[in-house]
């Protein structure tokens, strides 16, 4: 019976918790799950990150409050975020049954490169996406070299709403990666993201002994009362099965 009772409140305050909370993002690796939780948080939104048994060990599943759904979604979506993969140096070199010809060869050179800058760009402070576009010279099994065409870039940056990003620091990374673009020949356009929420800091809140975030206090406070309803509800059962017992065993005992 203890046992019974025990299992039954434990399958009550799981449901009222579970309820409480909605998945926002399922099966995001753990880099990325802790830019996103850190991101919700400067808008006063908390996150929570469960691991997904059900994938690799290193993904994870975004957790917020049911009431916080649809604007952490705003935000995530504000942001970039979660930021989609892009194919650098290890992944476009992967192995290969088949030997490239000279062509697939430069594509998968030129596909490498974009995507290592893309990849650098994006981690600057307020970069949000970063897109880059490398011309492709003439004909050359190098294409950055003996061209007679000079080579060109073009950048987009997304960056955050009242944000800066110096171009010319845009145009140096550019320039290390690919050795034969010029200042004159890099193309860097900036734009701001729309910045419909505004961030704002974590609030906190007593609820009785307890320091939670203010967007889930209601829901905290639901699930305090919930458990001390089914922990009283289960006392009562408890003891009403206890007494009840109590005549029977003494019948018994007189009758020996």
């Amino acid at each position: 019976m203890r046992k019974t009772l025990l299992l039954v409140t434990l399958l009550a305050a799981t449901t009222i918790i579970q309820s409480c909370s909605k998945e926002l993002l399922h099966a995001v690796q753990e880099e990325q799950a802790n830019d996103i939780i850190a991101v919700l948080s400067e808008y006063g939104i908390q996150a929570e990150k469960v691991a997904d048994g059900r994938q690799e060990s290193s993904s994870y599943n975004i957790v917020v409050q049911e009431s916080d759904y649809k604007a952490a979604w705003n935000i995530l979506k504000e942001n970039g975020l979660p930021r989609e993969k892009i194919r650098g140096l290890s992944d476009v070199y992967q192995k290969q049954g088949l030997i490239s010809s000279s062509t697939e060869e430069k594509a998968l050179l030129m596909q490498a490169i974009k995507g290592e800058v893309e990849k650098t760009l994006e981690t600057i402070d307020n970069v949000i996406k970063a897109r880059v576009i490398i011309s492709v010279p003439g004909p050359s099994q190098n294409p950055f070299a003996d061209s007679k065409e000079p080579t060109g870039a073009a950048v987009l940056l997304k960056i955050k709403k009242g944000s800066y990003i110096n171009s010319e620091t845009v145009k140096g990374i550019l320039m290390g990666a690919v050795s034969s673009l010029s200042r004159e020949r890099i193309s860097v356009e900036i734009v701001e993201s729309s910045g419909t929420v505004a961030a704002k800091p974590l609030r906190m809140t007593y609820i009785g002994p307890f320091l939670v975030p203010e967007s889930s206090a209601r829901n905290f406070y639901l699930i305090i009362t919930g458990l001390l309803s089914i922990l009283s509800l289960g006392v009562i059962i408890f003891v009403f099965f206890h007494f009840r017992k109590k005549p029977v065993i003494t019948k018994e005992a007189e009758e020996f």
